[in-house]
């Protein structure tokens, strides 16, 4: 007959305490994460499984988390905008795996009581600032992490993970630069997000150092290349117009193109555009996109790392910058 792993045998192995080992797989006290890291590696190599009930009893966790869009946002997730979602899921789903819990995903504007019954934790993707859903899962004792930060708080306060905003808005400003553009404009969202608001900030403050005028539209109603087409020609209607134009997505940079084109103008020859966000769309659109590449599995990963962290009272950084490359591509290609 097989022995039966024990937790005795797991914390002989990783060197600790059966104490140590019993709060590591049950979520209690504070364990160092290399520690808890380490237990764990030991207890999956010796095949050991706790009692999935037993942990539930033990710890008041059901180990279920759940992962959505805010409901206050005017940009929720459509078909077409499920691309950049599905790679913060894939990301979130395996570490919820690995760690043994169980990850929903909730796509509903207007979320009801139930969806939160049994919710040990939530991903919160694109929180506005002061996001009313933030405080409602705090009211009910469900940890929060958004993706994204919410602005109206210190950057200490709340569990986030989030990208160089300002590092990727100056990698695009230099990129343009250096590829002839001298008068960049900015189509990006209202500052109600922690992108944008970064963003918009970074590109004002640039102008001011190369003595441009800020050339920036907050586009209102969602996320879609027709309010980023008729923004575009707005851009071109004044006796400034632009050589280059940033969009902090790329829907909105393919509207700007098409807007471009309509003008009789050539992307790039007379007009560089760039964008905030990358997908199979910007990759393939005629010219391809160059964009910037925010790794969202990445993000995933570090959202459901922390959210678990926290949930079983794990010591760690209360957020995660993760960072931006810029994968360039026809339409800001150097002008001969």
């Amino acid at each position: 007959m097989v022995k039966r792993t024990t937790i005795r045998d797991v914390a002989a192995a990783a060197g600790v305490s059966v104490t140590t080992v019993s709060h590591t797989l049950n979520g209690k006290g504070r364990i160092d994460a290399e520690t808890a890291k380490r237990v764990r590696e030991f207890a999956n190599k010796l095949g050991y499984k706790a009692s999935a009930a037993a942990r539930s009893l033990q710890s008041s966790r059901t180990g279920h988390i759940a992962i959505q869009h805010s409901r206050s946002s005017a940009h929720q997730v459509s078909l077409i905008e499920l691309e950049y979602f599905i790679q913060i899921v894939a990301g979130a789903s395996n570490v919820a795996a690995a760690r043994g819990y169980h990850l929903s995903m909730l796509l509903t504007a207007n979320n009801h009581e139930s969806d939160w019954a049994g919710t040990d934790g939530v991903i919160l993707i694109d929180p506005i600032s002061g996001d009313p859903l933030i405080k409602e899962l705090k009211n009910k004792n469900i940890v929060v992490v958004t993706t994204g930060r919410d602005t109206n708080q210190e950057a200490e306060d709340g569990l986030w993970v989030d990208n160089d905003n300002v590092k990727a808005i100056l990698l695009v400003l230099e990129h343009l630069t250096e590829n002839g553009a001298k008068q960049i404009a900015l189509l990006t969202t209202p500052g109600d997000y922690s992108y944008s608001l970064e963003t918009l900030q970074a590109y004002k403050e640039w102008c001011v150092q190369r003595g441009q005028i800020p050339m920036d539209r907050q586009l209102e109603g969602g996320i879609n290349e027709t309010i980023a087409y008729h923004a575009t020609l707005d851009l071109f209607s004044g006796s400034m117009k632009p050589d280059a134009i940033h969009c902090v997505t790329d829907r909105y940079a393919m509207g700007a193109m098409m807007a471009v084109e309509s003008l009789g103008l050539k992307v790039p020859n007379d007009c560089l555009i760039t964008a905030g966000t990358d997908s199979d769309a910007a990759r393939l659109v005629v010219p391809p996109l160059t964009a910037l590449d925010l790794h969202p599995n990445e993000v995933g990963v570090n959202a459901a790392t922390l959210l678990i962290d926290e949930i079983e009272g794990l010591k760690h950084k209360n957020h995660h910058i993760v960072p931006v490359d810029l994968n360039l591509r026809g339409s800001s290609s150097i002008r001969k």
